[in-house]
C-alpha cells in the first residue's frame, strides 16, 4: 500500500522545490532492521529529483524525525516517467545527478565516466567512449552496470550499453611539466664549465642557448639539415665550441661535428646527475639535449 510522502513524515520541514516534488511523490515502503538504526524509505516519483536533494532529504529525516538518535536513513527512490523520456534526453538532464551519486560511490569511476564520451546510435543503444588506459580497462563495466542500473531500473527506460576505448591525449599540464624540466636543466647546466680543444674553460651552456622566437632547434646526428658549403664551415669552426655554436644557428641547425663533440663532452666532463637529466627527458625539443 502507497501512500503520499508527507502522510509517512507528517512534520517534516523542507523548503522551495523540493516540497512540491514530495508533494507529488508517494512512499511505497519503509524498512529498518533489527538494531533499529538503519532505516529505509523507498520513494516513487513521477519527476525526477537530483540526487543532492536526495541526500538533504536524508539529513533532513535523520535531524528532524530521528532528532537526538543514531539513525542512518536511506532513501531510495524510483522513476515513473512519462513517454516522452528517451534515454538521451534522461542523460541531458540526469547526468549531473549520476556523477554526483558515482562520485560518492568511487572518485576513479567518476573521473572516467566524467571525461567519456556518450553517442547514441539509435533510441536504446549508446557507445561510450573510454581512455585506452589500464584503470578504465578495468573499472568500465562497473561503470556500465552503474548506468543500466540508474537508467533502466531506477528509471524505467531500455538501453544497451557498448564500451568503446580511444588513445589518451597528452594533457597540457604534462606538456608544461616537461617543458619546465628542460628549462630548469638549461638553468642548470649555465653554471657548468667545460674545457674546449684549447683548453679554456667556457660555460657549458650560454643565455644564446634558445632559438629564436621560442622554438628550440634538434641536433641531429648524420644529417644535419644544412648543406655542404654550411657542413664544411662548422667544422672549421668546432676549435671554439662556444664560438660554434653560434655560428651554427646561422646556419639554422647544429652540423654534424657539433654534435659529435658536444656528446662526447657531455659523456666526458658533465656531470652524472644532468646526464640522468638528459636520458630521463629522451626526445626532446631542445638541441642541447638530444
Amino acid at each position: 500500500m502507497t501512500k503520499l510522502f508527507f502522510d509517512v513524515f507528517p512534520s517534516l520541514q523542507v523548503d522551495g522545490d523540493m516540497k512540491k516534488l514530495l508533494t507529488e511523490a508517494e512512499v511505497t515502503k519503509v524498512g529498518m532492521n533489527r538494531d533499529k538504526d538503519h532505516l529505509r524509505v523507498y520513494l516513487n516519483s513521477t519527476r525526477l529529483i537530483h540526487k543532492n536533494d536526495i541526500y538533504q532529504l536524508e539529513k533532513a529525516i535523520e535531524g528532524q524525525i530521528f532528532k537526538g538518535k543514531q539513525m542512518d536513513v536511506k532513501v531510495i527512490e524510483k522513476y515513473q516517467l512519462s513517454e516522452q523520456y528517451t534515454p538521451e534526453k534522461l542523460l541531458d538532464l540526469y547526468k549531473d545527478s549520476i556523477l554526483e551519486e558515482l562520485k560518492n560511490y568511487s572518485l576513479m569511476e567518476y573521473n572516467l565516466l566524467r571525461t567519456a564520451k556518450m553517442e547514441f546510435t539509435s533510441e536504446k543503444h549508446m557507445i561510450l567512449t573510454l581512455e585506452n588506459t589500464i584503470i578504465a580497462q578495468t573499472r568500465s563495466h562497473e561503470i556500465v552496470e552503474f548506468l543500466e542500473k540508474v537508467i533502466c531500473e531506477r528509471c524505467g527506460l531500455n538501453l544497451s550499453i557498448e564500451l568503446a576505448y580511444e588513445e589518451p591525449k597528452e594533457s597540457k599540464h604534462k606538456k608544461n611539466s616537461e617543458l619546465q624540466i628542460q628549462f630548469e636543466i638549461h638553468n642548470i647546466m649555465k653554471k657548468v664549465n667545460i674545457r674546449n680543444d684549447d683548453g679554456e674553460m667556457v660555460p657549458a651552456v650560454s643565455d644564446e642557448g634558445a632559438a629564436e622566437d621560442g622554438s628550440v632547434a634538434t641536433t641531429t646526428s648524420g644529417g644535419s639539415g644544412v648543406d655542404d658549403k654550411n657542413r664544411s664551415n662548422c667544422k672549421k669552426s668546432c676549435k671554439l665550441f662556444g664560438w660554434c655554436r653560434k655560428k651554427c644557428r646561422q646556419f639554422g641547425k647544429f652540423g654534424s661535428c657539433c654534435a659529435q663533440k658536444w656528446r662526447r663532452w657531455s659523456e666526458e666532463r658533465v656531470p652524472q646527475k644532468v646526464r640522468r637529466w638528459r636520458e630521463k627527458i629522451g626526445q626532446s625539443r631542445c638541441y642541447l639535449w638530444t
